[in-house]
């Protein structure tokens, strides 16, 4: 008779562990420090957010404050339509012609909401973020029930979560039809569209059009620099060195 000996094994710390990293704190907010060649130091959770899964609030780039309604007739930075931009416009066919490209800090929203040593990414800085981390889709980050990208530093480990917060606007969608026809189509009843599937984070420099502002687009399949509408509600991962 053969006596079979089974013994249970315990592993602790074997498995890989995919929380966000705590660096340091500035004004109260918490960074991870991700070893990037620049120095830039980002934030662990969005602004307004009270952790790394919270969508935190939402804002029209150049604005400081989140508000109901994301529309260009909403935008207080137009008069009221597209087209019609009242600062930060080099093109004079999308209103009154400026040299500025880049945000300044009273219109800055992480600076206003979280201090003066806070600020909005570059577009160098969420290109540089990109390229020095490995990058993961997360369906339910730490059990959390939330989706979004988990960033790990090439250089020294850190991670760094972005949740797929989608985005907020209330415009209306003009759909051709045969022979001309158009139907307008509202958009969603809460103005939060894509939760869970896609993320924005805005940068502060606009991209060659005057309309249209560089940010991270993150989602199952991609994470990339890219540009959106300046009136969308988009929620803003603050830099801090």
């Amino acid at each position: 008779m053969y006596r079979v000996l089974v013994i249970f094994i315990t592993l602790i710390g074997t498995f890989p562990c995919f929380a966000q990293s705590v660096s340091g704190e500035t004004d109260g907010h918490q960074y991870v420090d991700l070893g990037l060649p620049s120095g830039t130091l980002w934030a662990t959770c969005n602004v307004g957010a009270t952790g790394p899964t919270g969508n935190g609030d939402y804002f029209a780039w150049g604005e400081v404050t989140p508000k109901q309604v994301y529309s260009w007739a909403s935008y207080t930075l137009s008069n009221g339509e597209e087209g019609h931009l009242i600062k930060y416009c080099f093109d004079k066919n999308s209103g009154d012609v400026g040299q500025k490209r880049v945000l300044e800090t009273t219109d800055d929203a992480a600076s206003h909401q979280w201090g003066a040593k806070w600020r909005m990414p570059n577009r160098e800085e969420l290109r540089e973020l990109i390229d020095n981390c490995n990058w993961e889709w997360m369906s339910d980050y730490n059990g959390s029930g939330k989706s979004g990208q988990l960033g790990t530093s090439k250089i020294n480990g850190n991670k760094i979560f972005f949740p797929a917060s989608g985005m907020r606007h209330t415009a209306k969608y003009k759909f051709a039809q045969m022979n001309d026809f158009q139907i307008t189509v509202p958009g969603p009843p809460n103005g939060i569209e894509f939760e869970g599937e896609f993320g924005g984070y805005w940068s502060s420099e606009l991209t060659e059009r005057s309309m249209v502002a560089y940010l991270m687009n993150i989602g199952n399949v991609f994470l990339e620099c890219d540009g959106a509408k300046r009136c969308i509600g988009y929620p803003i991962r603050a830099v801090v060195k």
